[in-house]
């Protein structure tokens, strides 16, 4: 697996002095879309401010409710508000983008954090030189694991660039452009991000390919939705319903009749 990374949201101190916000905060329910807005702003982080419909639901609105847990009502007033004031746009039918979060989003690797953690557990151990041996056994330790992570994240670099994955990526890509008629190519690092994703979470080149068909079964003939038909959406975060909800997976889990009598 490639080396994990943290985001987080950097809330500014004059956050709630703002006066977008504070306008927000004097409408009727007003807290509410304040709560909603910073939900939509951690949302986001992972894809640096973009929010995507994926056609889940019946519009942008609707699915954005149901992945933040929120009402539908307070999420399309809150939606309106932002885009009226610029903080959220438009940028195709199916993205938005988030204006304000490249500016407060903080992000650091695993082995970055780790090391912040080790230096700053080696400086209490230097302040408190002749009562820290546990610290310092435990500092070792720490570099161990460190060095073994870095081992581990070149390894992992490699695999992802290795001729099997090129293979995995092919296959995949080539079944997806087949059935959809689509050209899209499996060298792209977009497209291999999110397959490698789902391959690191234990996903097989079949499961990609139930699926392709399961969707394409949805999608293909309806013309607003076939352009979902695509790597970052088939590949998403939503794969793991895709891939349950598919006939051939119910199929796999339905009992056997024989077997129980028997």
């Amino acid at each position: 697996m490639a080396n994990k990374r943290y985001y987080w949201l950097k809330l500014k101190d004059d956050f709630f002095r703002n006066k977008q916000i504070k306008k927000l905060r004097k409408t009727a329910g007003g807290d509410t879309y304040v709560i909603i807005y910073l939900k939509m702003q951690l949302e986001s982080l992972k894809t640096g401010g973009c929010l995507y419909y994926d056609g889940v639901e019946d519009d942008f609105c609707s699915e954005l409710a149901l992945d933040l847990d929120e009402d539908v009502e307070n999420v399309k007033m809150t939606v309106l508000f932002l885009m009226n004031h610029d903080l959220l746009e438009q940028r195709e039918e199916d993205s938005y983008f988030m204006t304000e979060v490249p500016n407060v989003t903080g992000s650091e690797s695993y082995s970055a954090e780790r090391m912040r953690r080790l230096r700053s557990r080696a400086s209490q151990c230097d302040a408190l030189e002749s009562h820290c041996d546990k610290d310092v056994r435990s500092c070792d330790e720490e570099k161990e694991i460190e060095k073994r992570d870095k081992i581990k994240d070149k390894r992992d670099k490699i695999e992802e660039n290795s001729p099997a994955k090129a293979e995995q990526y092919s296959i995949i890509i080539s079944y997806l452009n087949e059935k959809v008629g689509t050209n899209y190519k499996s060298n792209a690092k977009s497209t291999q991000k999110h397959i490698n994703a789902r391959l690191s979470e234990g996903y097989t080149v079949d499961d990609f390919k139930t699926v392709i068909d399961f969707k394409c079964s949805e999608w293909l003939n309806d013309k607003k939705m076939k352009q979902y038909l695509r790597p970052e959406t088939l590949f998403g975060t939503k794969f793991e319903s895709y891939l349950n909800n598919s006939p051939k997976k119910h199929e796999e889990h339905k009992p056997n009749i024989l077997d129980e009598l028997f």
